[in-house]
């Protein structure tokens, strides 16, 4: 927790120094411009704040361009300025990336438990379909028709018919 007061404190110092030396405005040659401490201190504003969140990549963002807005700075502001807030800054890149490490929300594993179900045996049903088949057994006779012959008159086959033979 002191390391993370140090690092507000140093964003703090940082800001509030690019704060006062732009109140000068353009009036004071040794003076950060108005509008040029007014981008470096919302830069370190946001160094602050993702650091707090825990956004690591946008704090060093911010800081890379705090750091350029510093080096823009015209050459005749304060040489004992410049430095105290290269030295914040400086002092900014080397604590703003733990801090932040430490800032990140902890994420815990969520486990998900799948239901357990049993094996269950099924015994196939076998249906068999049985076919009753009556069969008639007919049984037929033939009827033997008697043959006659037909009455010739008492004349036998070749003879003449009767008598005188």
């Amino acid at each position: 927790m002191r390391a993370r007061n140090t690092a507000t404190g140093l964003i703090a110092a940082v800001a509030a120094t690019a704060l006062l030396a732009g109140c000068g405005g353009s009036g004071s040659p040794k003076l950060i411009p108005a509008d040029a401490a007014s981008a470096l201190d919302g830069s370190i504003q946001e160094v602050s704040d993702a650091t707090a969140a825990g956004d690591c990549a946008s704090a060093a963002s911010a800081l890379a361009t705090a750091e350029d807005q510093f080096a823009s700075l015209p050459r005749s502001v304060d040489s004992q300025l410049k430095a105290r807030i290269q030295e914040g800054l400086q002092q900014l890149e080397a604590t703003v990336p733990t801090q932040c490490r430490e800032a990140k929300p902890k994420t815990t594993p969520t486990t998900t438990t799948e239901p357990t179900t049993e094996p269950t045996t099924t015994e196939p049903t076998t249906t068999t379909e049985t076919t009753t088949t009556t069969t008639r057994t007919t049984t037929t006779t033939p009827t033997t028709t008697p043959t006659t012959t037909p009455d010739n008159g008492g004349i036998s086959p070749g003879g003449s018919g009767g008598a005188g033979q």
